[in-house]
């Protein structure tokens, strides 16, 4: 039996692409008559981490070869890792054998498309597999969505980095940053007195301010620190279909994971006259967005229609991330300046760089020290008078040009 079903998974691949589903469903059904063959391309239906975690043991299908794609994981461990592609399994659930056949294949523009066969006894049987297993799946477990192209995918490394990420680590003025921080939780805490009171679970936060003083940091540290479902929108735009079906699909995806964390960052790039309509109705129309909480993020505010960024129903809170003053770059300087004991500057060449790193956004504070840390560690053997304060001075002077020749920032949208 194994002999044939490995022949049936040849005789399906060696037709063309087109038919290549059809072909593997003819030959299951003729294999295993009385058997219902159920078949879908939904990314969520994946049995593995269902086995894995315990809920259904798997093995090769005997005789079938076995197929493993290989690749170079180089995440924090690097390893050498496989996934399953044209593959045979046997499935034993709730004292039932099943069969899984998964096959990858090219679909339009050289993109790929994984298809799954699970044969079961019954029709009954095979609903209630698929069931339980997208139902495991479904939650994006220390994963985050991505929302690019028209589709959603699932992205590990974003969320490790977003694990990493502290809200500690922030710089920013005044109480601004627990006020962001009591937001953010008090959100995951009052859907009880939301309910009580008929309003929907749902808030939409907007971060404005030049580039390079926090927003990014902060989107990152709140996912990590809600540690709730996030769906993390990269673009609106595709190949195939509108951007207002892909508005549609984004809300969608996100009431479908709530409670979830909806991220658009540089939403005036995201949003245009076009679709702006679409994205409106979406925000706080008709929908159910319970669960939602939208954060969306942008350096130029003026330029967002003023439906968006003046109306408290779509984005209760605006939260400015200004360029840094005076007393702001003296603490994040001195902050800089403990953390690198042998190159210490005395009290009065860090107050000189704080007069000479005016309108410095906070990254371009950091990349001030890291640029010329690396500059004293690799020049220091060969300049025994290499100086720290020297090096920072030259650096903030050469940074300073160019904040100036990036300060019109690009040209307008059209």
């Amino acid at each position: 039996m194994s002999e044939s079903l490995t022949t049936v998974l040849l005789h399906a691949l060696a037709q063309p692409e087109a038919a290549l589903p059809y072909a593997l469903r003819h030959g299951l059904e003729g294999l295993y008559p009385g058997q219902y063959v159920l078949e879908s391309t939904e990314s969520a239906f994946d049995a593995n981490p269902f086995a894995a975690a315990g809920h259904a043991a798997m093995q090769d299908a005997p005789g079938v070869p076995e197929g493993r794609l290989h690749h170079w994981d180089a995440r924090e461990e690097p390893r050498v890792a496989w996934y399953p592609e044209n593959v045979a399994v046997e499935v034993q659930w709730n004292g039932e054998t099943l069969r899984l056949v998964t096959i990858t294949r090219s679909v339009r523009y050289g993109s790929k498309e994984v298809r799954r066969f699970l044969v079961a006894r019954t029709e009954g049987i095979a609903a209630a597999f698929f069931d339980a297993v997208c139902a495991f799946t479904h939650p994006p477990r220390e994963q985050v969505l991505v929302f690019k192209n028209g589709c959603v995918s699932r992205s590990r490394d974003m969320f490790e980095a977003a694990r990493k990420t502290r809200m500690e680590d922030l710089f920013l003025p005044g109480t601004l940053r627990d006020q962001i921080v009591e937001d953010l939780s008090m959100f995951l805490g009052s859907k009880e007195h939301y309910n009580r009171y008929g309003l929907a679970w749902k808030r939409g936060l907007l971060f404005v301010g030049p580039p390079g003083n926090g927003k990014t940091h902060c989107v990152k540290a709140a996912i990590g620190l809600l540690g709730m479902s996030c769906l993390y929108v990269q673009s609106l735009t595709s190949r195939y279909g509108e951007e207002t079906d892909n508005i549609d699909a984004v809300f969608a995806t996100a009431r479908a994971h709530s409670p979830c964390l909806l991220v658009l960052e540089d939403l005036d790039s995201l949003i245009n006259d076009k679709n702006r309509s679409a994205f409106l109705n979406q925000l706080d129309g008709l929908n159910d967005n319970d669960g939602t909480l939208t954060i969306a993020t942008t350096n130029y505010v003026e330029r967002l229609d003023a439906s968006i960024a003046d109306r408290p129903s779509r984005f209760d809170r605006k939260y400015h991330f200004p360029l840094p003053d005076e007393a702001e770059r003296r603490r994040y300087l001195s902050h800089w300046n403990d953390r690198t004991p042998e190159l210490k500057l005395e009290a009065d060449r860090l107050e000189h760089l704080v007069r000479a790193t005016e309108s410095f956004s906070y990254a371009y504070l950091r990349e001030l020290f890291v640029s010329a840390t690396i500059q004293w560690a690799t020049r220091r053997g060969a300049e025994k008078t290499l100086s720290m304060s020297r090096l920072l001075e030259d650096n903030a002077e050469l940074l300073q040009l160019q904040r100036v020749t990036e300060q019109s920032g690009p040209p307008p949208r059209r």
